[in-house]
Parts: structure tokens; C-alpha cells; sequence
């Protein structure tokens, strides 16, 4: 059984962003995004402006959602396959970073004002920020670009292949506060509880930057988590130290219905042997 320690190779001023995240006050959305529709992918579609907010010296592309080479290069893993420009999403659909690790099609319509249009061949994107001052419906993309443009997307499974969660730890883990996130998932998280001393399980706080908190204690390795995805799929796993890494666990396939947009990688397969096709609005608990 290890206790905590310090949570290795994270800058000071990277820390204090975390700190300041879980702090503010998280934004209640009346409609984010349906979720259901991944089950049906283009059957619903959303559409907004579509913006560039380019790509800066030295930026480090995990933005608000941490997903970056702060956090072990999570952006590198299984699920940015066929991942061609990493998006913010606008605060509503955001939703207090919900929204972090949604992939989703997204082209453009032809209409705007600018010298570079959006493209109107689909592509696929990966929600990894926000943008506060974009409206309902629109997205800002994390490329070189001019103008705002009229675009349409819809959300999609991230292609993770037979890849599992990944797990790392932020601020100054102790016996009494820590605070966590997870990527590399087929679809966002909804919620995440923790096993207590006592067998229950019980819910974590989810910060603007999409790390998970948990307070009071003492808490002790490992530690035994349940984690819910937006379409109410929850599995079970265990982390083995403030270390985090890979996972044992992964959200199931779920059956797909519908014609939809594929990106370059090719088009959906079908659940693999042992994979769950989960039918729209069903739950499944499944332990890793």
C-alpha cells in the first residue's frame, strides 16, 4: 500500500492554472450536447461559426482540458487517430469541460467573411479547450487560419482502438487532497466516484479544467474508481499510484445505427470479440 507523494514533472505556473480552474465556478448549461446521438452518428448536427485561434510558439496544444506534453503527451495516444485539428468548444457545450476528449465531424458550410474558408470536406476534431466568448453551436480551431465561417458538426466515438484510460495526477497530492485526470477515452466522462475506506463509492468534484478532486481522507493506494461516460456506460478500475499511467479499463463499443462521416482511418468496425453493443439509453456496469 503506497501513500501519497508529490505528483512528479509539473511546473509551478502549470499548477497554479489547475488550482485556479477548481476554483472557478462551473458553468450550467441548459443543453450541451446529446449525447445519444453518438449512437447515430449525423443524426443530429450543430452549427455556429467556425473560428481560427492558430497555433502560438510554444503553446502547449492539451489547452484548458490538460490533455498536452504537461500531462505525459495524452494527445499522443489511441484515441487522436484520425484526429485532424483539435478544437475549443464554446463555453454552453463546454459545460465545465464535459465536452474535454469529444470527437467529433465538423466541415464547412461556405458562407463567412475572411480569405481562408473552413473546408466543406468533413473532418475530424478532438475537444481539448473552450472558447468563452464563441456562441451556442460554434467552434474555434486550433490552426492557422482567417476569418469566421459557418460550419456544422456533430459528435462521434473518439477512435481508441483496443487502447485503455490513461491516468495522471496534477497539483501537490497529500494523504487528504488530491486531484487527477483521465484521457485516452472512447467517450467523455460524465462522472467519476472513488471507493471510501468503507466499500462505498462516492462522487469527485470536476474542476473547469477537467481534473477530478478529491478531499479528505486519509486516502491510501490503490485506489478503486468507477468511471461514467456521458452515454451512462460506468466501469471499474484501480490506480496503483500517483504515478498514473495506463489503464486496465475502457467504455465499451457501443452498436452504431445510421450513415455517418468517417475520418481518414476508415469506417467504424464492428465490436470486436468481448467488445459490448450497448443499445441507446441502456446502462451496463462492467468491471475491468
Amino acid at each position: 500500500m503506497q501513500t501519497f507523494r508529490t505528483a512528479a514533472a509539473m511546473s509551478g505556473w502549470a499548477a497554479l492554472v489547475i488550482l485556479a480552474g477548481l476554483c472557478t465556478a462551473p458553468y450550467v448549461a441548459g443543453d450541451a450536447i446529446d449525447w445519444d446521438a453518438m449512437s447515430s452518428p449525423g443524426s443530429i448536427k450543430y452549427s455556429g461559426d467556425g473560428t481560427y485561434y492558430g497555433q502560438q510558439s510554444g503553446q502547449d496544444d492539451g489547452a484548458v482540458c490538460g490533455f498536452g506534453k504537461r500531462f505525459a503527451n495524452t494527445l499522443g495516444a489511441e484515441w487522436s487517430t484520425g484526429v485532424q485539428t483539435f478544437v475549443a468548444m464554446n463555453r454552453p457545450q463546454y459545460n465545465n469541460s464535459e465536452a474535454c476528449g469529444q470527437c467529433i465531424m465538423y466541415r464547412g458550410t461556405g458562407a463567412g467573411l475572411g480569405m481562408l474558408p473552413i473546408p466543406s470536406e468533413w473532418q475530424m476534431g478532438m475537444v481539448t479547450n473552450v472558447c468563452p466568448e464563441c456562441a451556442y453551436g460554434s467552434i474555434d480551431l486550433d490552426k492557422e487560419g482567417d476569418g469566421r465561417w459557418k460550419v456544422e458538426w456533430y459528435p462521434v466515438p473518439c477512435d481508441v482502438g483496443s487502447g485503455t484510460f490513461k491516468y495522471y495526477f496534477g497539483g501537490q497530492a497529500n494523504p487528504y487532497w488530491f486531484m487527477f485526470g483521465i484521457s485516452n477515452t472512447r467517450y467523455p466522462i460524465a462522472e467519476l466516484k472513488l471507493r471510501s475506506f468503507d466499500g462505498s463509492f462516492y462522487s469527485l468534484a470536476r474542476g473547469w479544467n477537467n481534473m477530478w478532486a478529491a478531499n479528505g481522507g486519509p486516502f491510501s493506494f490503490p485506489l478503486v474508481i468507477q468511471v461514467t461516460s456521458v452515454l451512462g456506460d460506468t466501469v471499474t478500475d484501480t490506480i496503483q499510484s500517483t504515478s498514473g499511467g495506463d489503464a486496465k479499463a475502457q467504455f465499451p463499443k457501443r452498436a452504431l445505427t445510421g450513415p455517418a462521416a468517417t475520418p481518414a482511418s476508415g469506417p467504424a468496425s464492428a465490436p470486436a470479440s468481448g467488445d459490448t453493443a450497448i443499445t441507446a439509453g441502456g446502462r451496463r456496469l462492467l468491471r475491468a
